[in-house]
């Protein structure tokens, strides 16, 4: 056929006289379709498309012409040659043919490849029908409880703690005593995935594909109360079954940085601006696939279980649906005018003429909106022509924290009470401590012999590690000393963790304040601090700081530094440049959101006079010789004047909280600094 694309005919078999293709139809309901019953005798018809049958990039982007024409293969030019039955194929392909009858000289034909068919799930149960393309709501019969008892289902009036947990299969699913409520949430998603067009019934299937399961996740949603207020199934590929180069190659998908959220919280508390929650409903089915991806669906698909398709847009679970869906929201974001930042890909930002009018920050399918009301509305109104976006109104759940906002006081709390709580009745934590860790507790791991036993650690770590990022700078410190145990933890490590979730237990009501005030410039300003040699095992030191906008925090840090300090200096030397460096990432997103204000220099507050004259001067001795040169970027800082270093008394030194425990007077005290407890 020459170097132009391969032509694909199919070579339909006649039916047996008087065959029957059955088309029943079900109400489709409020899903728009029109439900009818027709019955039609088809002499002539093809029973596969190239389409679904065989992907066009497995067919080496062959082009397809489908129905009862001539059968016979078109050459260079349009001129016709010899079919493929009178020469010798060079290779021939057996495909899968699932869901459907047999026809026993089926074939297709793309160039010089004759394929070969055998059957596989032949009986299509009454009710579904065989075809090809996106299948509708009016082509399924579902069997579930929810059909016939979707009055009856109630959703629980237990608090998130104490109601039955999510079932992990179907069967414990029908098995639970919320049944039904499973049952509505699974039909609901299915009819979802169906008015998407998310899969079609696959015809033909190459023999080798990768055909992956399916199965229903279940989750309970809750508000920042802990009341139930939806039961949502979600229908998940088994992603892990995926091959990288057949079923997909990029997975990479970023999400919002913390740091940004809360910058984003703080210009609308500085700035009494909308912060609004806009949610994608059925985010990934919305985009289309790149590879051709087959799936089994599981029991609870109606007369569609056990059924195998071919899947036309990205499913929940699969290794790129995260990452084709970001693509689609950020280009449809571009389409309406959003502009994107290079530091942060999921902050964009939306402007007229020299004023940002609103900017977003993404993570999946959640978004936190800031800007005016009006812009929000056109906003939701615009993607909502490609994807289903809803407007949550007034942010009160984001990420798993709780939002609680007074705009007439100009303030805004971030709490984790409700999830700090379920985590200290699921560990059974009674006891209380004032403090997170004692000042007088030193590092043991090297002398401690005592196994730490069977205990769950590494649970207690992980949610104290999700709870010190979000909305607790407080822990940050002990969290971290104890983390680095996480591979081989002692008794004493296990106490230590203990004892931060004692500390939580007394403090659980407390959250992360944002408080609008007029007297502060919307400027950067960051505490940094060092413990020199905290390590016992090998001395290296420990880095804090905390980055503030408008006088509210954004970023706190604490860290181990990568290299052993020789001098107390220097380890407060190298603390200023991991803070600095926190403070120019919050400083390039500042200018961002907020180019037309003024650029201003970043004040860096430490306590240290011979790391401040370190990095004001470029001093050398022999005491400073070894200091690597990538620190001394705070050097060309100064020069340029982006950063202008200030003293602070060691009372001052809020970053303290950061870097050692302290005692409970001093603790409280810095405690209440950083969470905006007390005035700055």
């Amino acid at each position: 056929m020459g170097r132009g694309k391969p032509h694909i005919r199919l070579q339909p078999s006649a039916p047996p006289s008087g065959a029957v293709d059955e088309v029943f139809s079900v109400d489709a309901g409020s899903l728009g379709q029109s439900p009818s019953v027709s019955s039609a005798t088809n002499s002539h018809a093809p029973s596969v498309s190239s389409q679904d049958s065989v992907d066009d990039q497995e067919l080496g982007g062959a082009e397809s012409s489908v129905g009862g024409q001539d059968n016979e293969a078109v050459g260079p030019g349009g001129q016709e040659v010899a079919p493929p039955a009178t020469r010798r194929p060079r290779h021939v392909v057996e495909l899968a043919d699932f869901n459907t009858a047999p026809r026993e000289n089926d074939q297709v034909r793309v160039g010089r490849t004759r394929t070969q068919t055998r059957a596989v799930n032949q009986q299509t149960p009454s009710g579904l029908v065989a075809a090809l393309g996106p299948l509708t709501a009016s082509e399924i019969t579902y069997t579930l409880v929810a059909e016939q008892k979707a009055g009856q289902a109630q959703l629980p009036k237990e608090h998130i703690q104490d109601v039955q947990p999510e079932p992990d299969s179907y069967q414990e699913a029908r098995q639970s005593k919320h049944a039904e409520v499973w049952d509505v949430a699974m039909s609901a998603e299915f009819e979802g995935l169906v008015r998407a067009g998310t899969f079609s019934l696959a015809v033909k299937v190459p023999i080798g594909c990768n055909v992956i399961d399916a199965r229903w996740v279940f989750k309970w949603k809750a508000d920042e109360t802990g009341k139930i207020v939806k039961a949502k199934a979600r229908l998940v590929a088994k992603g892990f079954k995926q091959k990288h180069g057949i079923d997909y190659l990029l997975t990479f998908s970023p999400t919002a940085n913390a740091a940004s959220i809360r910058l984003l919280v703080a210009l609308a508390c500085k700035y009494n601006l909308e912060l609004l929650h806009l949610d994608i409903e059925q985010a990934f089915v919305q985009t289309k696939l790149d590879h051709a991806v087959f799936m089994k669906l599981p029991p609870g698909c109606g007369t569609m279980s056990g059924k195998v398709v071919r899947l036309n847009k990205s499913l929940y679970g699969l290794k790129q649906a995260s990452r084709t869906f970001y693509m689609r929201l950020v280009s449809d974001l571009k389409r309406i005018g959003f502009e994107q930042s290079l530091s942060d890909p999921c902050v964009l930002r939306f402007m007229m003429g020299d004023e940002v009018m609103g900017m977003v920050a993404i993570h999946v399918d959640d978004i936190l909106y800031a800007g005016s009301k009006s812009l929000a509305e056109t906003v939701v109104a615009a993607l909502g022509d490609s994807l289903p976006t809803k407007n949550l109104g007034e942010v009160k759940f984001f990420l798993g924290c709780a939002f609680r906002r007074d705009r007439e006081a100009g303030t805004i709390e971030i709490s984790q009470e409700s999830y700090i709580r379920s985590v200290l009745e699921r560990f059974n934590v009674v006891r209380t401590s004032s403090i997170p860790a004692s000042p007088t507790v030193v590092n043991r791991s090297v002398m401690e012999n005592e196994e730490a036993g069977d205990v769950p650690f590494r649970e207690v770590v992980g949610c104290a590690m999700w709870i010190a990022s979000q909305t607790r700078p407080d822990i940050s410190n002990v969290v971290r000393a104890v983390a680095r145990h996480s591979h081989e933890p002692k008794l004493s490590h296990w106490k230590a963790a203990q004892k931060i979730l004692n500390y939580l237990l007394g403090t659980a009501h407390l959250s992360l304040n944002f408080k609008r005030d007029s007297s502060v410039d919307v400027g950067t300003l960051v505490y940094v601090d060092a413990d020199f040699a905290s390590k016992a095992t090998d001395r290296r030191s420990v880095s804090g700081a905390l980055v503030f906008v408008a006088g509210m925090l954004v970023v706190w840090t604490s860290r181990t530094q990568k290299c052993v300090a020789q001098s107390t200096s220097e380890a407060e030397y190298l603390a200023m440049g991991d803070g600095v460096k926190e403070a120019l990432f919050e400083d390039g997103m500042l200018q961002f959101l907020r180019p037309s204000e003024k650029s201003r220099e970043i004040k860096v507050l430490e306590d240290n006079e011979g790391a401040i004259a370190l990095a004001d001067n470029p001093l050398s001795s022999g005491r400073r010789k070894h200091i690597d040169v990538r620190h001394h970027f705070l050097r060309s800082l100064t020069e340029e004047g982006r950063i202008k270093i200030s003293h602070v008394s060691s009372k001052e030194q809020h970053a303290d909280i950061l870097t050692k425990a302290l005692p409970r007077e001093l603790f409280e005290v810095h405690r209440n600094f950083v969470l905006g407890l007390s005035e700055k």
